[in-house]
């Protein structure tokens, strides 16, 4: 029976290997983590534009079935109105245009609405995206400023040493040297 790769980490270690085996394994499961994580984010932002691509369309369709049933009763409307009167026909197509307009402007609003809504979605993944973009950097200088001020530190501390050392004329001891 196989352990998981964190089941590892918590029981006591037998050999140098045993740990080096179990560090690697939580590392590769980390990693797959990771990697599984990302593509689905890739997969979530995909399957967003997928969606919001389908509602513009079926936005547009309902607009073109409108704008073809306002033409149809506009058709039929003429059609009565010549047999009946010529003075209804005037009318009537002052109606339609109305009606146009009113689908027109319904339409124009839904679609300028789910476009402002995607354009918000995106600022927002990519505002996201670019507050943690500098991340790692910045940790690294922090890191390489708290270094150099203790290097400074260590050697004001070496510097006092060798002084001392020449004060009390003892001779300085040689540092073995350092293998990485």
């Amino acid at each position: 029976m196989t352990t998981a790769p964190q089941d590892n980490l918590t029981r006591p270690v037998d050999s140098l290997e045993e740990a080096v085996r179990a560090i690697s394994e939580a590392a590769t499961a980390r990693f797959e983590d990771n990697e599984e994580s990302s593509l689905r984010q890739r997969v979530d932002g995909a399957a967003e534009e997928e969606r919001h691509a389908e509602r513009l369309e079926e936005i547009e369709r309902t607009h073109q079935e409108d704008l073809a049933e306002a033409d149809g009763r506009h058709d039929t409307s003429i059609d009565e109105a010549r047999r009946e009167s010529g003075s209804k026909i005037a009318s009537l197509e002052d109606e339609y245009d109305l009606r146009r307009k009113r689908i027109l402007d319904r339409s124009n609003e839904k679609i300028t609405r789910l476009k402002t809504k995607y354009d918000e979605k995106v600022w927002v993944a990519d505002t996201v995206y670019e507050a943690n973009e500098n991340k790692p950097r910045e940790e690294f200088e922090k890191i390489r400023e708290t270094i150099e001020t203790r290097l400074i530190e260590f050697n004001e501390i070496a510097d006092a040493g060798r002084l001392e050392l020449r004060k009390n004329r003892q001779r300085s001891l040689q540092a073995p040297p350092i293998t990485a």
